[in-house]
């Protein structure tokens, strides 16, 4: 499965029905991630989720945030996984996914299936 949401940085920010709080939070440089190891694996610098320029980054499972951010981040993360725009498909068998990072705020539900394989690219242009 995979769920997309059109990324549309602080618009989506300002529309969520969030606590004034939370947004102000999103929009500060104090969020950081751990990379996975096959994009390096180190600390990132400090960011703020939304750039104001229409791109959003969020990945909850590599956060590198303390307790009290955790709780907003859990509160993004839900809004996002019910925002009106996000939709889920099962990707067929033999199937390819290009997604460009830019454009859609996009993630995939863990698999067990041995014979699946997601081959990450990063293609800088």
């Amino acid at each position: 499965m995979l769920d997309t949401l059109a990324n549309q940085g602080w618009a989506v920010i300002d529309s969520a029905d969030l606590p004034e709080r939370t947004s102000a939070l999103l929009r500060e440089r104090i969020w950081r991630w751990v990379p996975p190891v096959t994009f390096g694996g180190a600390p990132d610098i400090a960011r703020a989720v939304s750039t104001g320029d229409g791109r959003i980054r969020w990945r909850v499972d590599t956060l590198d945030v303390d307790e009290p951010l955790r709780a907003v981040a859990s509160e993004f993360d839900e809004y996002l996984y019910s925002h009106p725009d996000a939709i889920d498909f099962l990707l067929p068998t033999d199937s390819v996914l290009i997604c460009d990072n830019e454009r859609a705020l996009h993630g995939r539900t863990w698999f067990s299936d041995p014979k699946r394989l997601v081959l990450r690219v990063r293609l800088v242009v």
